[in-house]
């Protein structure tokens, strides 16, 4: 299937998706609450986001290492587009979806990368348990 047929489907199932996600959502509500939104929160929110999520790609990069070489754009990038997903659709599809993106832009084992994510998971497990 040529990129441009692929990236018009991607993006029609995306919208559609979307459509479906939303059809009982009270927009006036949301939007409501989003003019309510403080400025400074939002910043500091941001501000916080951005090196979270980098340190995240780092952490991950580190995991992978005995899988292979990943580069910290293509780690992070995934882990963007994964949380992203994860927010939007139900399930934590982001979470499988991260490491497939990642094994097929990287060359890795799809399985192997998997396996990063679910031992990250783990980590984060005992993370939340020691504090």
């Amino acid at each position: 299937m040529g990129s441009k047929i692929r990236t018009a489907a991607v993006l029609i199932l995306a919208i559609a998706l979307l459509a479906w996600f939303m059809r009982d959502a009270n927009l006036g509500g949301v939007w409501q609450r989003m003019r309510d939104v403080s400025l400074w929160d939002l910043t500091l929110a941001t501000a916080l986001f951005v090196p979270m999520m980098f340190i995240r790609a780092v952490r991950w990069q580190c995991l992978l290492r005995p899988v292979g070489s990943v580069g910290v754009q293509n780690a992070l990038r995934t882990t963007v587009i994964g949380f992203a997903v994860s927010n939007v659709l139900p399930a934590r599809v982001g979470e499988v979806l991260r490491p497939y993106l990642l094994a097929r832009k990287e060359g890795l084992s799809v399985t192997s990368t998997f396996a990063t994510v679910v031992i990250e998971r783990l980590l984060d497990l005992v993370a939340v348990l020691v504090l």
